[in-house]
């Protein structure tokens, strides 16, 4: 599997464009699959000299419904004019977060691009339960059941959802705190064992693999990709997803975006060589 960073926050080469959001391309067994778009056009240029073909990439996977991860969508559109976008179903809801303007406590709108999903109607598949794809290659929802595994010290606070009405087409107007259930797992079942994709972990990367490990006993977890949204967790937070990184025997922890460099250099210090620090313009073969 090649692995190719097409936007993170950062970068230290001069041709690549950064921003904060992601957008990450996994070339396996013949097919290019694109997890997220970032939140402009800059994938699109940054591809380019990754000598990525937009045009020829097979399908994508939106991970959940931040602007950060979807307003670059419909540049993918305008480059690509037949892959299907999939997304969990309840990426319809409006996402928020909370924000603060001249002392005034408001709801930030941080949801997907108002309109895009009513006009690429026809390249988005949803969905709301494990799904192959293609051959080995699988889409994951989380299922929320609360478990003796699960934990919430780890799951993302202060945002919200307006849940979406799918009967009369209308939003609720009341603010409820976001399970994160829009939010996916690409997950690749390879000859070396899974590869699990999702790019901020807003439902805590424990539970997250938790999750991977109910759908798939027995197997071994190979490398982890994406953000991990560790920038404001205690250290002892930190360390606790570093142990159990070292516990399930991960070969990889490919990350950036929403982790990091406080929470990367503190995993660095646990986990060593496994660790790899994304960037625009970054690639890898594992």
């Amino acid at each position: 599997m090649r692995i190719k960073v097409l936007v993170d926050n950062k970068s230290d080469y001069s041709l690549f464009k950064p921003e904060w959001g992601l957008s990450v391309l996994f070339e396996h067994n013949k097919n290019n699959v694109l997890l997220d778009f970032g939140q402009s056009n800059k994938f699109i240029n940054n591809a380019y000299h990754l000598d990525c073909d937009i045009s020829s990439i097979d399908f994508a996977v939106l991970s959940h419904a931040h602007y950060d991860h979807s307003n670059g969508m419909k540049y993918f559109i305008k480059n690509n004019n037949y892959a299907k976008i999939y997304m969990h179903e309840s990426a319809k809801n409006l996402c928020f977060r909370d924000a603060k303007s001249l002392g005034i406590k408001y709801k930030k709108y941080i949801g997907i691009h108002k309109g895009y999903l009513d006009k690429y109607n026809d390249r988005i598949c949803y969905v709301k339960k494990k799904s192959e794809i293609v051959r080995g290659i699988y889409i994951l929802p989380y299922s929320n059941e609360i478990t003796l595994n699960h934990d919430d010290t780890l799951v993302t606070k202060h945002m919200y959802i307006r849940e979406y009405n799918d009967s009369n087409k209308t939003y609720d107007k009341k603010y409820i705190p976001d399970t994160f259930n829009h939010e996916v797992t690409l997950v690749f079942d390879t000859k070396e064992g899974l590869v699990i994709a999702n790019s901020c972990s807003h439902m805590g990367v424990i539970n997250i693999i938790n999750e991977v490990r109910k759908a798939f006993p027995k197997k071994h977890i190979y490398a982890y990709v994406g953000g991990l949204h560790l920038f404001n967790a205690k250290e002892d937070d930190i360390k606790k997803v570093a142990d159990v990184l070292l516990k399930e025997d991960i070969d990889y922890v490919i990350t950036g975006h929403c982790t990091k460099d406080r929470a990367y250099n503190i995993l660095e210090g646990i986990l060593g060589e496994r660790m790899r620090q994304m960037e625009s313009g970054y690639e890898i073969e594992i």
